[in-house]
C-alpha cells in the first residue's frame, strides 16, 4: 500500500467542525478547522495548519488523497473533535475531555455506540462515559447521552492526555 495525505474537512464552508490537536514539538493544544493525515501503512501522522494561514492541497483523486501540500503546519498528536456543546463556563468540549457534573460524578466525553436505557434504543455519536462506573439497577454501566447529562450545568475539568489522573484507572 502507497503511502497517502487525507484531507480532513480543509475546504471552506464544508463544515463547522473544529478540531484540537496537542503539538508533539512542546505539548501546546492548538485550535483549528481542519487536520491533514499521512497514512504510511496503517501508521497515521496529523498535521493542522498554523493558525491563520491559508493551506491548499493540490491534486486531489476521487478519495480525497493528496500528492502534495503547501502551508505552514504543526505535528499534532491527541487530535479531538469539538463536539458542538459547551459547559456551564461557555467552554468548548472536545472528544477526550473529562466532565464533573453537580454531584461532583465524572465522565469522559466518547465517540461511539450507546445505548439509551429509557428506549432500549442503540445511538451511534457522542456520548459520556461514567468513570466509577458503578451499575445500575438494570445492570447496565453509566454511559449517556450528552443531552441527558446536562453539559450546560457540568464543567470541563480536564481531558484523558493532560489529565490521566483524573479517569481512576481507565483508558
Amino acid at each position: 500500500m502507497k503511502a497517502s495525505w487525507k484531507l480532513e474537512l480543509i475546504r471552506r464552508g464544508e463544515s463547522m467542525n473544529k478540531y484540537r490537536g496537542q503539538r508533539v514539538d512542546n505539548g501546546e493544544w492548538i485550535y483549528g478547522g481542519s487536520v491533514i493525515t499521512f497514512d504510511d501503512n496503517g501508521v497515521k501522522t496529523y498535521y493542522m495548519p498554523v493558525l491563520g494561514e491559508k493551506c491548499t492541497a493540490d491534486h486531489e483523486d476521487v478519495t480525497d488523497n493528496i500528492l502534495s501540500i503547501k502551508g505552514n503546519f504543526y505535528l499534532v498528536e491527541n487530535v479531538c473533535e469539538y463536539i458542538g456543546l459547551t459547559d456551564k463556563e461557555n467552554k468548548e468540549i472536545y472528544k477526550g475531555d473529562i466532565l464533573q457534573d453537580e454531584q461532583g460524578i465524572k465522565y469522559i466525553v466518547r465517540f461511539g455506540e450507546f445505548i439509551i436505557i429509557e428506549y432500549d434504543e442503540r445511538q451511534y455519536g457522542y456520548y459520556a462515559e461514567e468513570i466509577a462506573k458503578k451499575e445500575y439497577e438494570i445492570g447496565l454501566t453509566g454511559n449517556f447521552p450528552l443531552f441527558k447529562l446536562g453539559c450546560a450545568q457540568s464543567g470541563v475539568i480536564g481531558n484523558i492526555y493532560d489529565n490521566p489522573n483524573l479517569l481512576g484507572g481507565i483508558q
